[in-house]
């Protein structure tokens, strides 16, 4: 299902930030959703993508009935493109990349390319770069212009857990968004709520340290005693 701002939980300061922003006309070509890994940066993002995208926007959130809404919907949006660091083997011709950084090929072909061309629905354009601490320096400096001089509107979201990796310039031209770990309560709740029986549920989320994305991934990937296991023996 499209995700909107409305549907964002325990981010509400980032959330009122980024509808002020939107509202006022202000968002910076450039946004960069920093925090601790599993607390919505990513959910975020396509949040706001679909409201930025959105070609009757009421209020303060996408429509969620429009072309570019269906698109968000069903996942295929033209104009909206997620970057992330298994696209290194696409462009690693050699098959040796074990896909441990963002290269300055993928952010050419992914984001400068795109990014240059004219929108497929006519509203703008939204790039989103996980992880983006993995850029090397070529491939930031890369992205330096595109942040500069965006053709038509366009929207590039930072996504990062160590934003002093990115450079200096790249964060000058950014509009920083802090992420917060989760309250307890909300990791719980939202754990209960996938139908995660009660004691996992609280197993996780005392181990996890306001993660969600971290609490989900233990349990699905069936690690979640040995997690806690190794805490106990800590």
């Amino acid at each position: 299902d499209m995700v909107r701002l409305k549907d964002i939980f325990g981010q509400d300061a980032v959330v009122a930030s980024l509808r002020g922003a939107v509202a006022a006309e202000r968002l910076a070509h450039g946004l960069i959703f920093a925090g601790r890994e599993g607390v919505g940066k990513a959910t975020c993002a396509g949040a706001l993508a679909a409201l930025f995208l959105c070609e009757k926007p009421g209020g303060d959130d996408a429509c969620g009935k429009c072309a570019s809404c269906r698109a968000m919907e069903s996942g295929s949006h033209p104009d909206y493109h997620v970057v992330t660091k298994e696209l290194a083997r696409v462009y690693n011709k050699t098959g040796t990349s074990k896909a441990t950084q963002l290269s300055i090929q993928v952010i050419r072909h992914e984001v400068a390319e795109p990014a240059g061309r004219k929108t497929a629905l006519g509203r703008g354009k939204v790039f989103v770069i996980e992880q983006a601490e993995l850029m090397t320096t070529a491939a930031q400096n890369a992205l330096l212009k595109t942040l500069e001089e965006p053709l038509g509107r366009t929207l590039i979201v930072l996504l990062t857990t160590h934003v002093n990796e990115l450079l200096a310039t790249i964060r000058s031209r950014c509009q920083a968004f802090g992420f917060a770990g989760l309250e307890v309560s909300v990791v719980a709740r939202e754990l209960r709520r996938r139908g995660i029986d009660g004691a996992t549920a609280d197993l996780a989320t005392n181990l996890s340290d306001g993660s969600l994305g971290v609490a989900l991934r233990w349990i699905e990937d069936d690690i979640l005693k040995s997690a806690a296991d190794v805490v106990s023996s800590i």
